[in-house]
């Protein structure tokens, strides 16, 4: 793979970053559609950091040093918007956190990151525990379960227990069925005029509208429930300060859709994410024992025979590192994405407003320059890293860093403790389960294990 050229064009010398040509301008296009993840590791392997591809009628970059994502995230923040992806799925997601732009961004989190101060993580530990104690206990020895379903189930128990004072145990199905819903029209969002074609009768649209309307009153009934009375809107969790924020610039019906955009993007993507990179960390441990073995040493050691607690998070330190390596190889947010919304220039080469940027996670976290052996499974490199602090971002970086990372790595250690120190998981399939690169990184089809007790 090449390195940064130190020859490259100064500014406004109109010289281009190489990549893929052809007098078709949608072939690039087509190819991101079809084949993303071997779209983005061609171009890196083929032409180097920085890669310009045609989009359709757009232009395209993808950038693939950590110097050059840190300037994406960080340093060049300012000349972006989200990536068109986020951008459209504001039809779902609405204004959130995830979706909406600066400066309503910035004030967003400033509400709600008290919610995620390290102290009330440290509260929410509890309901993480008990959430995989109950899942785990109402399994079977030998029962065959879908693991990225159940896990599914669980990481929403998870969310909504700690941060809206309701699991979700009666609504999971419907909420679990937008979310995959919503990943089946990525294809179609990312389609030329995808804004019409979202208005045309299609089956997988009309799916998702209903999966959404379901959900939407799920959301929007567990807010008005909330605020009927005063005395049980402040519970101290992410629903109270949201509702006291908006309620402090107006009330009734308006304060309800403004809370349910923050809610829908903290349900969707809080539970999605941290439910793949569970599901791909058990199976590694499924398919390397001796790492299973050190992980479960280490249980016992940090708890002994009594019950985990919240407290021992931070001495699971090789635990964090299985859950690590596995993010590093399947990483949730597998890329990212930003529309320029003024010029500026990328180690001199010139990008014009409109470009979209890309970096590839998937694709960086696997390069050998920065990792050893990068398609081993090695949790140990977690525990002393050496890769450069921009080879590695899981959960990005930046003013849109995601807000959960610390609640994610609480929730990912001890779920994985609760359920590892129960269970032994036999995949019911030989090798990878198939990739499904949509929003997130998640399995294409059920990921059947049979279930077998320590």
């Amino acid at each position: 793979m090449a390195t940064i050229d130190s020859t490259a064009p100064v500014p406004g010398s109109g010289g281009l970053p190489p990549g893929p040509r052809s007098l078709n301008p949608f072939q690039s296009l087509d190819r991101l559609r079809r084949d993303p993840i071997g779209f983005f590791a061609d171009n890196a392997a083929r032409y180097g950091d920085i890669v310009r591809f045609r989009l359709g009628f757009r232009t395209g970059f993808q950038v693939s040093h950590p110097e050059l994502v840190r300037d994406l995230l960080i340093t060049d923040s300012l000349h972006h918007h989200r990536g068109p992806l986020l951008q459209r799925a504001q039809v779902v997601l609405g204004k959130g956190l995830l979706t909406s732009e600066e400066p309503l961004h910035a004030q967003q989190r400033k509400i709600i990151q008290p919610a995620f101060h390290r102290d009330r993580i440290l509260q929410y530990g509890e309901f993480m525990l008990s959430c995989a104690q109950r899942q785990s206990g109402a399994w079977r020895e030998g029962q065959i379960i879908d693991l990225h379903a159940e896990t599914a189930r669980l990481t929403l128990a998870v969310v909504g227990s700690a941060l809206f004072g309701t699991g979700f145990e009666a609504e999971s199905g419907e909420i679990t069925a937008v979310t995959t819903e919503f990943m089946s029209l990525i294809g179609l969002v990312m389609l030329p005029f995808s804004k019409l074609v979202m208005k045309l009768p299609l089956n997988a649209v009309r799916r998702f509208r209903r999966a959404q309307a379901s959900f939407d009153e799920i959301v929007l009934a567990m807010i008005r429930d909330r605020m009927k009375s005063r005395s049980e809107a402040d519970r101290g969790d992410l629903l109270s300060t949201l509702l006291a924020a908006q309620q402090s610039e107006g009330g009734g019906e308006d304060v309800a859709r403004q809370v349910r955009d923050e809610c829908v993007n903290l349900i969707l993507a809080g539970h999605e994410t941290v439910s793949n990179a569970l599901t791909y960390t058990i199976l590694f441990l499924a398919r390397y024992p001796d790492v299973a073995k050190r992980m479960r040493d280490e249980i016992a050691q940090v708890a002994g025979d009594g019950p985990l607690a919240a407290r021992h998070f931070e001495k699971l330190v090789f635990t964090r590192a299985v859950l690590a390596e596995s993010m590093r190889l399947f990483p949730p947010a597998w890329a990212l994405a930003r529309t320029v919304t003024s010029e500026y220039s990328i180690r001199g080469y010139r990008i014009k407003k409109g470009a979209i940027v890309f970096t590839c996670t998937y694709v960086m976290h696997r390069d050998p320059r920065f990792f050893s052996d990068p398609l081993e499974f090695r949790p140990e490199r977690f525990l002393a890293p050496s890769h450069p602090r921009f080879a590695y971002f899981p959960f990005g970086a930046g003013p849109r860093q995601c807000i959960g990372e610390g609640f994610a790595w609480m929730e990912g250690v001890l779920v994985l403790a609760t359920l590892m120190r129960a269970w032994n998981f036999e995949p019911q399939f030989e090798g990878d389960p198939p990739l499904y690169p949509s929003v997130t990184l998640r399995p294409l089809h059920a990921v059947p294990v049979r279930l077998n007790k320590i």
